[in-house]
């Protein structure tokens, strides 16, 4: 653990030389409700911006920033969007025109010397014994933290270069259609052996809060629940 300032590049560039860390995870949390709304753009901005130039100059190539859904949201009801959505010209909040400042840095420093970057948007965060409140109508949902984080290290893990050709080989990979059609004959004709086994925890949250009424079949669905799968 390092308790440095985020906003001073000596800081984190001493941090990233003594942890020998392979890819950052930019997520500063600032309170959503601070009386200074200057603290929004030091921390997310000015951070940011830090963080990128810092990784750069340590040789740190994959860069994921924690953004916000909120940075879409115009105080109207906002539905079907994805990353194609523009960023609005007049944001909700401080806190989401400083988020969406600091996504726009690291998206433009993708590619940069090496350094390769994303920008994750989750909605509002709940942990471990918190409260989601609202039904299954609602346009706006809450992201339990434990996925968040599955979601960083998926996204840290997927961020590799292009393949890179030498001058000797075309500019462009040599097609094999033939063994391509061989190989695809092949899996087509191949019999899939059985899967035997989960291969990860059925579930990692506890319930959504102390008010929640069991279903009359609870003893059933855990029995199930529990129960190892044998084919």
């Amino acid at each position: 653990f390092y308790l440095e300032d985020i906003t001073d590049e000596w800081d984190v560039l001493d941090i990233l030389n003594k942890s020998g860390v392979t890819y950052i995870v930019q997520n500063a949390l600032l309170w959503h409700s601070a009386k200074d709304p200057s603290i929004y753009f030091k921390g997310y901005v000015e951070g940011t911006r830090a963080v990128i130039d810092t990784a750069i100059a340590a040789g740190v190539h994959k860069l994921v920033y924690t953004s916000s859904a909120g940075i879409i949201f115009d105080s109207t009801d906002v539905v079907n969007v994805d990353k194609r959505v523009p960023y609005l010209e007049k944001l909700f909040d401080v806190y989401n025109d400083s988020k969406a400042q600091g996504e726009k840095i690291v998206l433009e420093a993708n590619g940069k010397d090496g350094l390769l970057t994303i920008a994750l948007c989750p909605a509002g965060v709940f942990g471990p014994r918190g409260h989601q409140i609202g039904g299954s109508r609602g346009l706006f949902d809450c992201t339990y933290d434990g996925n968040i984080t599955c979601t960083i290290l998926l996204a840290g893990g997927g961020l590799v270069p292009p393949p890179s050709y030498s001058p000797t080989t075309l500019s462009k990979p040599r097609l094999d259609p033939e063994g391509a059609t061989a190989k695809l004959n092949e899996s087509l004709h191949r019999v899939l052996p059985p899967i035997c086994a989960t291969t990860e925890y059925h579930c990692s949250m506890w319930t959504l809060g102390p008010y929640v009424t069991p279903p009359p079949n609870t003893e059933s669905i855990l029995s199930v629940h529990n129960t190892p799968f044998d084919p």
